[in-house]
């Protein structure tokens, strides 16, 4: 009886447990493959997004380089950079000609960082023939408006076209255009601050800035001049306005000014200002582009000096008369063409570019009274080369540079180039 009261109970009890539940049927196999491929193409694209730039973030903002606009485009930081280097073969009797050169030119690195929309801040560090170490610009942006946005630090001035627009992929041959190394001069960058935007193709930058040291101006111009943000002297101020407009994707137009005063002498007993000017214009058609751009330097005021060159080392006859000084007007013009034949030969994503440029340079074109026109300042130019870009932000650069002076019976200095330069 105990056995049956055991059995009768066990019965109850299962009969009391709830049925269970039907089985519920899971996804399948195709929906499994669809969300393993999705989770896999979205880990690559965040894996290549970490050490290669994606299309967009290449594009300038602002005027500014591709590997300098990368900030602008995704929160929190961002890092890029670029570097050339080049080596160099003089032509002619080993006698007369300079020595053979080269140098491991620049190294860039840029480190930025976006807060939000409103806030960006970027900055370019460059290490200059290896041992030499400078902030090339720090500035924070406040992101207000298409139309109006707020500058202000260690700023590129906005004048011509390499000034801003410096990275070794943007420009052709190894050196940027003597003209705008020299009258305008890149690269220059001044403390201010500015307002800049645009509306459709118009674009402007207005910056107040620290101006010019006098002290600094020799035979070469005002490059010397240039204060750079080092302990800047406030005394005298500069402005400096860009207007642009670019259609996006055939055409720039543009021109630039800067206005300021240069003695920073805070007992104003002696006066020097400095006007530069400038226009430029670049045409795409079709795999061709024509660059063009003018240039000129004027210098007002006592500038000073003793006639005698500012290179200490060379050897003068003071018996002999005036000799060559900070000159009061310079000016200079070049025109560059090149052509993409990459596509004509099949190349998916290289470029293979031929170039040519003509460059007049007149550095001495009035002096203070009383002193020399040096015409051995004043010279012409032609860069004839060829650039392979095995990759859109790498490039190699080969040219033939022939430099010819004013000065009667001068030899023509001739030099072959061969470099690298990339961005990232």
């Amino acid at each position: 009886m105990p056995r049956t009261r055991s059995a009768l109970v066990c019965m109850l009890t299962l009969c009391a447990l709830p049925a269970p539940a039907p089985a519920q049927e899971g996804p399948s196999t195709e929906e499994l493959d669809a969300k393993v491929d999705a989770l896999a193409s979205e880990v690559n694209r965040l894996r290549e997004s970490l050490s290669v730039p994606e299309e967009e973030a290449r594009k300038s903002r602002f005027g500014l380089g591709p590997a300098a606009s990368k900030v602008y485009e995704n929160d929190g930081l961002s890092i890029g950079g670029y570097g050339e280097l080049f080596f160099g073969h003089y032509l002619g009797d080993g006698e007369t000609r300079p020595a053979h050169r080269g140098d491991v030119y620049r190294f860039i690195a840029y480190f930025g960082y976006k807060f939000d929309d409103l806030v960006v801040f970027n900055t370019e560090i460059e290490f200059e023939h290896v041992d030499q170490a400078v902030v090339e610009f720090m500035y924070v942006d406040l992101l207000l408006a298409e139309y109006a946005n707020l500058r202000t630090g260690l700023m590129l001035m906005p004048m011509g076209i390499v000034n801003e627009m410096h990275e070794p992929t943007t420009f052709r041959g190894n050196f940027r255009p003597e003209t705008e190394r020299t009258i305008i001069p890149s690269t220059w960058r001044e403390v201010g601050v500015g307002l800049l935007g645009g509306v459709g193709g118009l674009n402007y930058k207005l910056y107040l800035v620290s101006g010019l040291d006098a002290s600094g101006f020799g035979l070469a111009g005002i490059g010397g001049g240039k204060q750079k943000g080092s302990l800047f002297v406030w005394e005298d101020k500069g402005v400096v306005a860009r207007l642009e407009y670019s259609d996006g994707e055939r055409f720039d137009v543009g021109a630039s000014a800067y206005y300021g005063g240069a003695d920073q002498d805070p007992t104003e007993r002696t006066e020097v200002t400095h006007l530069v000017y400038e226009a430029h214009v670049i045409v795409r058609v079709a795999g061709a582009e024509l660059r063009g751009l003018f240039a000129e330097g004027r210098i007002e005021g006592d500038i000073g000096g003793s006639g005698v060159p500012d290179d200490p080392s060379t050897e003068v006859d003071e018996s002999a008369g005036p000799f060559p000084v900070t000159p009061t007007v310079q000016r200079g013009w070049y025109v560059e063409g090149s052509y993409d034949l990459g596509p004509a030969l099949g190349f998916e994503r290289a470029g293979l570019l031929p170039f040519v440029r003509f460059e007049r340079l007149e550095l001495n074109v009035e002096v203070p009274a009383g002193y020399l026109v040096d015409a051995a300042r004043n010279s012409s130019r032609l860069i004839a080369g060829l650039e392979y870009k095995p990759h859109p932000d790498v490039v190699f650069k080969g040219e033939y540079d022939r430099g010819q002076s004013d000065l009667k019976g001068a030899e023509p200095i001739q030099e072959v180039r061969l470099g690298v330069g990339f961005i990232f």
